[in-house]
């Protein structure tokens, strides 16, 4: 790697549509939205020409046929490369460290890395049907990289999903630090109490108000059960 080829990122910008917004935008133009805003907020003339690949997130709230590419049109970005990953936790970083890698390399000058969900909207604003001012679905021509592997006592009990795998995990680590049930739920209250109290003072958080452990811990029709041990309070969610 040369002096002139070390990766630095030059922007990074983000946007919470929350609840209650009368038009909201589809997955792909919440992505143009920050993706205009990230480009202007560098002051760098000329950046969409610069700006040669385009790597994404996985859209699981909606699907476009070529979402990177239609990113780039609507931009003014050609980018000669087009990543566009399965989904999984760890893709954003993956994906900021194979950008940095693609600059360090000479591979690429500069990479726009870009994301978006409007899961609320389609699954409560609009009960699952396509709002009128969105795209038609479309099934995407092209997915770089392997799926997960799972195997087939995942897929029966459904472990895929991070609420049912985290429970057993839970479990473990409350065994494991010869936590009693009560002890551990007041262990979990504590530590996601702190996470309300950071999230409250976040403009970019889901959820802006400040919950107690026990608003937190205990069941109600607004924080039902999601699986034991956690409820709704306790689980990354927008719905």
């Amino acid at each position: 790697m040369s002096k002139k080829n070390i990766p630095v990122i030059i922007s990074a910008v983000q946007f919470t549509q929350r609840k209650g917004t009368s038009k909201p935008l589809d997955s792909l133009s919440l992505m143009v939205k920050t993706g205009q805003e990230a480009i202007k907020s560098t002051g760098a003339k000329n950046l969409e020409t610069i700006i040669d690949a385009i790597y994404m997130v996985n859209i699981s709230s909606w699907s476009y046929g070529d979402a990177p590419g239609e990113l780039g049109k609507r931009l003014g970005i050609t980018p000669k490369e087009k990543v566009y990953l399965p989904d999984g936790g760890q893709t954003p970083q993956m994906l900021v460290n194979r950008a940095a890698k693609a600059v360090a390399s000479g591979k690429h000058r500069a990479v726009l890395v870009s994301g978006g969900e409007a899961a609320y909207s389609i699954n409560k604003t609009f009960n699952k049907e396509r709002p009128q001012h969105w795209p038609e679905k479309e099934d995407p021509k092209y997915i770089n990289g392997k799926n997960w592997n799972i195997s087939a006592i995942e897929i029966k009990y459904r472990l895929y999903f991070a609420t049912l795998s985290y429970a057993i995990f839970e479990t473990a680590v409350r065994a494991s630090s010869k936590r009693n049930v009560e002890e551990h739920r007041k262990y979990m209250g504590e530590l996601f109490a702190h996470f309300s109290e950071v999230a409250s003072k976040n403009p970019y958080s889901w959820t802006q108000k400040r919950f107690s452990a026990e608003e937190i811990l205990t069941p109600s029709p607004e924080n039902r059960r999601i699986v034991y041990p956690y409820t709704k309070r306790m689980c990354a969610n927008n719905l």
